[in-house]
């Protein structure tokens, strides 16, 4: 295999700090046998982690076992994540699910600066034809690149121009013979396992140009869809896409990746319109000038169109009472918060501990209220939330939850600052701590256009 590929991407890497994933599967084993082969060129820190799905019972446990035992045995970092996806509805979907969301919690834990995954080529195929049958444009459907971002997290992938042949000869060549075999890969009752078991390889033999043709329209798709990106962020800098004119002028290949940008820019959250998303869109444009027009969207978001302008509506979630010593979980909008061990450390920036007996239950949990104060722990003077939020820098946007009690007192702004209420100050003292968790704001499912 040649390195210069990983090289050219590695450069870019020198002295930060890299999450590899890494499944214990050939793919992942020969990026990470690359990484730790360049490591000494680059002077780059890196962490193999492993996501133990639990989806497979003792074979997901015995994975786990092997990929930490190669990792350490070469001297590597390694951390393994124990993910909860729930069998309920679509369990690929809900498994990536899981995954983003861990990966922004580590990327914070080790302040990393990117996420290398180990896709392949013939995994830029599987997509390609995967995001096609979902409606997907040109950005959507070479979606597998190799450096893109989601949700502020820089994720890279090196092999791109490999096929799993050649990573199984890289690591044949290296006496690398042992590497996991997911068992549910050859269930072909799944649509993806079937694509690449049974349809690309009969495609393949049956097209003029084989497996080689297909990739070259790859790479001229993705060349396609880079221009078009470029294009987008050129007309939404030069308008104003508050106005509704804005919208009905541009160009129809333009707006899935306006829209996008537009409610990334006012969410700070990456939102992946669907194609139904885009036709309800174009429909509400090419139509009659009505003096209001309400687009609800897949994430739970709202359009409001008029003759004159464009906005976004985002209904802030609830309140809701939380009785958390029978419930030790709550999802409240895109934050959940749990009820965890309290191990008598000092908590994280994402945490409270509090004294237990006198703590009320249940909390009123909502969006924080304009003027609204509390004494944070460590002071003895009120505080308004909102400055709290602002020394802390965190984005007013998606709302974090507030603790409160029946008469509106203030125990913990979640993820900014815990008040003195009840805060634990002996080490004798009964407690109980409490965790919030981000979870993805949009739902990334059937996506029309995205990363």
């Amino acid at each position: 295999m040649n390195y210069d590929l990983c090289r050219q991407i590695f450069s870019k890497f020198y002295a930060k700090t890299l999450l590899i994933g890494f499944s214990g599967g050939a793919d992942s084993t020969a990026l990470l046998e690359i990484v730790r082969e360049l490591q000494p060129e680059f002077s780059y820190r890196f962490v193999a982690i492993h996501f133990n799905h639990h989806l497979r019972g003792a074979e997901s446990d015995l994975e786990a076992q092997n990929a930490e035992k190669f990792a350490l045995t070469r001297g590597i970092d390694f951390q393994k994540v124990d993910l909860e996806v729930s069998d309920q509805g679509n369990l690929e979907n809900a498994a990536r699910e899981a995954r983003l969301a861990a990966w922004r919690t580590l990327v914070k834990q080790y302040r990393a600066d990117a996420v290398l995954l180990a896709h392949h080529a013939d995994d830029r195929m599987e997509n390609l034809l995967l995001r096609l049958g979902r409606g997907a444009n040109a950005s959507g459907a070479t979606s597998l690149r190799a450096v893109s971002c989601l949700n502020g997290i820089c994720f890279v992938r090196p092999l791109l121009n490999f096929a799993k042949a050649e990573l199984v000869e890289f690591l044949r060549q290296r006496g690398i013979t042992e590497f996991a075999e997911d068992s549910s890969n050859a269930d072909c009752r799944y649509f993806r396992n079937r694509l690449r078991n049974e349809i690309l390889p009969a495609l393949y033999a049956a097209a003029p140009g084989g497996k080689k043709g297909f990739l070259t329209a790859l790479e001229a798709l993705e060349k396609d869809a880079l221009f078009l990106e470029e294009t987008t962020k050129s007309y939404f800098t030069g308008g104003d896409p508050g106005k509704a004119d804005f919208w009905r002028k541009a160009p129809e290949a333009l707006r899935p990746r306006l829209l996008r940008r537009y409610i990334q820019e006012e969410t700070g959250s990456d939102f992946l319109p669907t194609s139904g998303d885009i036709r309800r869109l174009d429909e509400a444009l090419s139509g009659d000038e009505t003096p209001i027009r309400r687009l609800t969207l897949s994430g739970g978001i709202t359009l409001i169109l008029t003759r004159k302008s464009f906005a976004l509506e985002i209904p802030a979630p609830p309140e809701v009472l939380w009785n958390w010593q029978k419930e030790t979980s709550l999802i409240w909008g895109n934050q959940q918060i749990c009820v965890i061990p309290d191990d008598g450390t000092p908590c994280a920036p994402d945490e409270a501990r509090f004294e237990c007996g006198a703590l009320p239950c249940p909390f009123v949990v909502g969006a924080a209220k304009e003027g609204e104060t509390m004494i944070p722990f460590g002071r003895e003077s009120r505080e308004k939330l909102k400055k709290l939020r602002i020394d802390r820098k965190q984005s007013a946007f998606p709302p974090l939850p507030v603790l409160r009690d029946s008469k509106g007192k203030v125990f913990w702004f979640a993820g900014v600052r815990q008040g003195a209420a009840c805060a634990v100050t002996s080490p004798h003292q009964k407690s109980v701590r409490f965790k919030l968790r981000e979870l993805p704001l949009f739902q990334h499912e059937n996506r029309a256009d995205g990363k």
